[in-house]
């Protein structure tokens, strides 16, 4: 699949990592009614099926909002791509 889509490198994967981890820096936790800027948000996290805990979300020091509607884990990710895509090119 990388060099069909002709890659320079292959991604590397690594985890688990603990939540507090990812949050910190650039990232923000996708929540409905999230209201921080996407100003710098180069990570967003997107939640399990039924949502954050809220031990988790207390983790969270910015919160997106991805639009109206309950996403799907897979259709969340690619909303959250396109917001910080358009962000960054306005």
């Amino acid at each position: 699949a990388a060099m069909q889509s002709r890659r320079v490198f292959l991604p590397r994967l690594t985890g688990p990592v603990p939540l507090e981890t990812v949050l910190e820096g650039t990232a923000a936790m996708a929540e409905p009614g999230g209201d921080a800027p996407w100003d710098n948000v180069t990570t967003v996290v997107i939640g399990p099926e039924g949502g954050f805990t809220e031990r988790e979300t207390a983790a969270a020091s910015r919160r997106v909002d991805l639009g109206p509607h309950v996403l799907r884990a897979e259709t969340a990710a690619i909303v959250a791509a396109s917001r910080m895509v358009a962000h960054w090119r306005r």
